[in-house]
């Protein structure tokens, strides 16, 4: 098997439509920030299964998180995570999109 083979197996749906979730919110824009509330937000997951998607799809460097932070204007309690869709992520969104 090849490595891009590997790859794709290691990506299942629920990846694959977190990491569609990102290519909307940043209108596939690999500079635009997003926050990870937003992404949890739009998904139909469990905030548990979100983040851990978010952290699979950042070891295979399909999306790049930013250290968190705060918002001063509202709640210090409430950390924010920045998330930007890497040029792999949308390579590996537009491959399979071939696919389906």
């Amino acid at each position: 098997m090849s490595i891009m083979q590997n790859m794709m197996m290691a990506i299942n749906q629920s990846l694959r439509d977190i990491l569609r979730i990102i290519a909307d919110l940043s209108h596939s824009d690999v500079n635009a920030n997003i926050l990870d509330t937003s992404v949890i937000d739009h998904s139909s997951l469990p905030l548990e299964e979100v983040n851990n998607s978010l952290a699979k799809l950042s070891s295979l460097g399909l999306i790049k998180m930013l250290k968190r932070t705060n918002n001063a204007e509202n709640n210090r309690d409430q950390y924010y995570r920045l998330l930007n869709i890497t040029s792999k992520g949308l390579q590996e969104l537009s491959d399979t999109a071939y696919e389906e």
